[in-house]
Formats: structure tokens, C-alpha cells, sequence
């Protein structure tokens, strides 16, 4: 029970704010048939911000209580590594597929407003067909993406917490801690507070 509560609250938080992401990155309003539409946008995995040099303070001796910031394990860990670069490949393939889709509708698009006056009634009728058809299948293909890489975030995300959750029992115990905290909850903490880089280490360290 104490591995369950400790792990998976302090990712499930980390995995709903990415898919938040993921949900406004690729809901858009398709534009006007006689507007080119913007380039694509891929479905963006919520990256943490770029990493500094950790200044590592020992925990106190006698402390009861520690935090870990997700964010530094997710992009410090070699696991967290992995996933963010796994979660990056799928939306650069998918983004690569929409903006393909999008180019074969402003390419119709544009031969719509500029040979309009040349072409027959017919033609132009079947060029409109063509562009709300190739619409449709981009906003499809937007929705299938975001599902796709929501996903595979879930999942890799869910293998991290797994990982880590003996890891962090194990410190926790040995260290005679009775809580451990999310660091992105907190306003402030004494210095030593924070375990993470230790937890990376022995993450780390463990063989696949």
C-alpha cells in the first residue's frame, strides 16, 4: 500500500498535465477550404525544462519526511531519458504525417484559386470534394495521433513508476523515512530535503 500511494500519485499528476498538453496541442479548428492551413502540428510530449548541474545536499540524519520533483527524475534517469526520447520519435512520425496530408490540401487549394476561371463547373465541384475530404482525414488524423502518443506516454510513464517504486521503498526505509512529497506541491524545503538525485542514481544503476 505504501509503494502504491507513493509512487503513482506523485506520476499520475505528471501524466494528466502532459495529456492536457497533448489535447490542446492538437485540438485546432480546421481552417476555411479557401485558406491554406497552418503547418502541421505534431502532438507534443510536456518535456521538463532543461537540467542544471544538481547541487547535491545529504539528507539530515533525523529527518522523518524527503521529496522527489518527478520532473528532474523523468528528464535526469536514464528510464525518464528513454521515454521522453521514445514519445519524441512518435510525434515527429506523426507530425510528419499530418503535415503530408496538409500539403497534398493546400497544394488543391491552391490550384482552386488560381485556375479556377479555366477549369469547368465540374472540376471545381470535385476540387471542393477533394479538399473537404482531405480535411477530414487530417482532423482524423490529428485526433488518432494525440490518442496514439497519449497512449505511449501512459505506459511508459506507468514502467517508470513501477521501477522506481522498490527503488524509493527501499531508500525510504533505510533511511527512516515515513513520508516522501512531491517537490512541485511544496512552497519551500531545507536543503537535503530534496532525494531525487539519489533516487536517479539507483535508478540507474539497476541492470535491464
Amino acid at each position: 500500500m505504501f509503494r502504491m500511494k507513493l509512487v503513482s500519485a506523485t506520476f499520475l499528476c505528471l501524466t494528466l498535465t502532459a495529456a492536457t498538453a497533448f489535447a490542446q496541442g492538437t485540438a485546432q479548428t480546421p481552417p476555411p477550404a479557401q485558406t491554406p492551413p497552418p503547418a502541421a502540428q505534431a502532438p507534443k510530449p510536456q518535456l521538463p525544462p532543461a537540467a542544471t548541474a544538481p547541487v547535491i545536499v545529504p539528507l539530515p540524519a533525523d529527518a522523518k519526511i524527503a521529496i522527489i520533483d518527478p520532473d528532474t527524475i523523468m528528464s535526469q534517469s536514464a528510464t525518464g531519458k528513454a521515454i521522453l526520447a521514445q514519445l519524441q520519435t512518435l510525434s515527429d512520425k506523426k507530425g510528419n504525417e499530418i503535415q503530408s496530408k496538409q500539403t497534398q490540401m493546400t497544394a488543391l487549394q491552391t490550384k482552386k484559386q488560381t485556375q479556377a476561371a479555366m477549369l469547368t463547373p465540374q472540376a471545381v465541384s470535385q476540387l471542393d470534394k477533394d479538399i473537404d475530404r482531405l480535411n477530414l482525414e487530417i482532423e482524423y488524423m490529428k485526433q488518432t495521433a494525440q490518442k496514439e502518443v497519449t497512449d505511449l506516454q501512459t505506459d511508459l510513464f506507468n514502467e517508470l513508476a513501477n521501477k522506481m517504486s522498490p527503488v524509493l521503498e527501499a531508500f525510504a526505509k533505510e533511511k527512516g523515512l515515513q513520508i516522501v512529497l512531491d517537490a512541485r506541491n511544496l512552497t519551500w524545503a531545507a536543503a537535503g530535503m530534496d532525494i531525487s538525485q539519489e533516487i536517479i542514481k539507483r535508478l540507474d544503476a539497476i541492470k535491464k
